[in-house]
């Protein structure tokens, strides 16, 4: 959340993670799984894990805003960041 290093931190734009080509890109303020020896030792398990339940969720659902409500990305801020809640409906594809 450094709008010294984001701008915008605030405002939800994959372009800061992913590059033209659909990598990852690599940035140092952004470390979601640690660094050196304090890293996430379930950082490749919970990659693998989140990428197989979304994937599953898209193949089967299509995902609406609630009442023709846009989706506004925003954080609840306290000790972590957490989005604030919304409501979306799940319609069978």
């Amino acid at each position: 959340m450094d709008k010294d290093h984001w701008g915008d931190p605030e405002v939800y734009r994959p372009e800061r993670f992913i590059t033209e080509t659909g990598m990852l890109r690599e940035d140092d303020a952004f470390l979601p799984f640690g660094l050196g020896r304090r890293r996430c030792l379930g950082e490749q398990l919970a990659k693998f894990c989140l990428f197989q339940m979304f994937a599953g969720v898209l193949q089967k659902f299509r995902l609406v805003p609630a009442n023709g409500t846009g989706l506004k990305h925003s954080n609840v801020e306290g000790i972590n960041l957490a989005p604030k809640p919304y409501d979306i409906i799940f319609k069978l594809r």
